[in-house]
């Protein structure tokens, strides 16, 4: 897992506490699902709004809701992509 990443995982952690502690499936597979996490914050952190695009928008959020099928608790990034959904449509 990339340290980006990972300083990112912290820093959720930190701010909106533990996301995981729904989530009941083996470690092999949220150790899987938490790297796409990084990848996720990894790509909403480096995109601007100058260069985001409705694609990429509806991408990261059909993650995040496969996220929350999983029971992580993630619905802030959801509001967060509806911010960033209302700043790009302006």
């Amino acid at each position: 897992m990339p340290s980006e990443g990972l300083l990112l995982l912290e820093e959720l952690l930190k701010v909106h506490g533990d996301f995981t502690t729904g989530f009941r499936v083996d470690v092999f597979l949220g150790n899987i699902l938490l790297e796409l996490l990084c990848a996720v914050l990894t790509s909403l952190k480096s995109t601007s709004l100058d260069s985001l695009f409705e694609e990429k928008l509806l991408e990261w959020r059909g993650v995040v809701q496969n996220f929350l099928e999983a029971k992580f608790n993630l619905s802030f990034l959801l509001g967060y992509l509806r911010l960033m959904a209302h700043a790009f449509g302006h």
